[in-house]
């Protein structure tokens, strides 16, 4: 950041995920905007919270106490945990995370918490202790978190895998270094219980505060730096409702890139005549029936000599099917339907077979393998689903599609416009909608052959009947505000819609 933003205050939503961002002109007013999402969660009603430990939070318990003394704070209905204990500290022993958290919040509040639930490191198998605690508790409303020197959160340490939802660690000699005023003796413990990457994503909520110069560089490799387990911190990347914090000495080394977002379009209704992409259309399908059901017709309408593709990202094979029995078996009948589907729109089609399918995680590797899929297509426009789609496939295919681009970019300096699509799960608001694609019968007739080349689906659910009915519903949504519904007589004949977030990122 340059010498006139060090007194500004400066917030936004950036990246491909709207990550929000918050850079604070020092260290008090970070704290001050961090107790406002505090409090934002607290006052929602009932619920648990996450707490962090160290430097960076204890101004923020000074200041919860403040408020919850006033009478300005009620946390009588709210219980705590916390992210990480020393293995083999007793819960009482100063140097703890537990003992902290007593001694500079709990002890001092005037009407108490509803439970604090201390991170269970003394148990025989700590990790599944801690599992069974985060069982019990349910979903955490809000999850605090800070960053270490290295990149990690929690106990995360670099390297840690993505899929561990509990586990006890070794700790990093840097990490033992960083906190060793907490035992000025010298003897510090070595391992730690923490909550893993995978945990943490399954909260709803994440506010990550990092203040400090020295805390610059794990900032940088969090917001710019690939997301990846090098970074356990870049994880907050991939959560739908993350929220950073920072001051002004630890955002000193962002540069503009991290504030850089796609640009939206301008609103357009759009036709055959209007789709000109300047380049090869790629979609990026979750199923191997999403392609058809939600741009079908966006498909069978580009122009003849454009390239198309149909990249699916997951084999599809827990669907059940009367025609096939293995695993493999299914896959195997369900990509021979997706050639079927690309032969009907006249699209090449092509399968990762993306491991997150399995394991319901971010996977490094599947960035790489569709980054490479992506350089040898060097699509002008990408067709994808939201980030915002509560199918859990989806959305992890719009995570790993949205690390590849953010390379892609990065590196080839290529300009990609990204069109999110609606479909069986997810329809946009309509206040963001900005690019409505129309067609007519004939058109809707190719489309549902594609949808119907997925015949072992359509036994289980007519997806035909609802992509119909997808096209119809959003011709009346926008009939108004977009098709001149307005006037009598203004439409005469109901055209088919399909809606899109039009989007160009460069």
């Amino acid at each position: 950041m340059d010498e006139a933003d060090q007194n500004a205050w400066r917030a936004g939503r950036v990246g491909l995920s709207n990550l929000r961002l918050l850079v604070a002109p020092d260290a008090a007013a970070a704290t001050e905007a961090a107790l406002h999402a505090f409090a934002e969660a607290v006052t929602s009603g009932p619920n648990c919270i996450g707490l962090a430990t160290g430097g960076t939070f204890s101004s923020f318990f000074d200041r919860v106490v403040d408020e919850e003394t006033a009478g300005r704070l009620d946390l009588s209905q709210t219980t705590f945990t916390h992210l990480d204990e020393y293995v083999g500290v007793d819960p009482s022993a100063p140097g703890g995370m537990a003992h902290e958290l007593n001694e500079r919040l709990f002890s001092k509040l005037s009407n108490g918490v509803a439970a604090f639930h201390q991170a269970p490191a003394e148990a025989d198998d700590p990790a599944a202790a801690q599992g069974a605690l985060l069982d019990a508790l349910g979903s955490f409303d809000l999850q605090l978190l800070g960053i270490g020197r290295n990149g990690h959160i929690a106990f995360n340490e670099p390297g840690t895998p993505f899929t561990l939802r509990t586990h006890v660690t070794a700790l990093d000699t840097d990490t033992i270094n960083a906190n060793s005023a907490r035992y000025p003796d010298g003897a510090h413990p070595t391992h730690a219980l923490t909550m893993g990457p995978r945990a943490i994503l399954q909260t709803r909520r994440i506010c990550l505060v990092a203040t400090g110069s020295a805390k610059a560089d794990a900032v940088r490799a969090m917001l710019e730096g690939p997301v990846s387990p090098g970074c356990p911190a870049s994880i907050v990347r991939l959560h739908n409702d993350a929220y950073v914090i920072l001051d002004t000495a630890a955002a000193a080394k962002l540069t503009e890139a991290t504030w850089k977002s796609p640009e939206r379009l301008p609103d357009a209704v759009l036709r055959a005549a209007d789709l000109q992409p300047g380049g090869p259309v790629v979609v990026v399908s979750p199923h191997p029936d999403d392609a058809s059901i939600s741009c079908g017709g966006l498909l069978a309408s580009l122009p003849q000599g454009v390239q198309k593709h149909i990249l699916t990202l997951t084999t599809g094979a827990r669907a059940r099917t009367d025609a096939a029995a293995t695993a493999e078996q299914v896959a195997e009948l369900r990509e021979a339907e997706v050639r079927q589907e690309a032969a009907a729109l006249g699209c090449e089609a092509f399968f990762l077979r993306g491991h997150f399918y399995d394991s319901g995680l971010f996977e490094e590797g599947d960035v790489e393998r569709l980054l490479a899929e992506l350089q040898r297509i060097g699509p002008a426009w990408v067709l994808a689903p939201a980030l915002q789609d509560p199918h859990p496939t989806h959305r992890l295919t719009r995570q790993v599609l949205d690390a590849a681009l953010e390379r892609l970019v990065a590196t080839t300096g290529r300009e990609v416009e990204i069109w999110t699509f609606e479909g069986a799960w997810h329809q946009h608001p309509t206040t963001d909608v900005n690019a409505l694609f129309l067609f007519d019968e004939a058109v809707e007739e190719t489309k549902l052959q594609a949808v119907r080349a997925h015949q072992s689906q359509l036994t289980r659910v007519p997806f035909d009947e609802g992509a119909k009915a997808l096209a119809r519903l959003r011709a009346v949504t926008f009939s108004e505000s977009h098709l001149g519904g307005t006037e009598p007589g203004g439409i005469t004949k109901l055209p088919l819609v399909e809606a899109y977030v039009r989007t160009r990122l460069a």
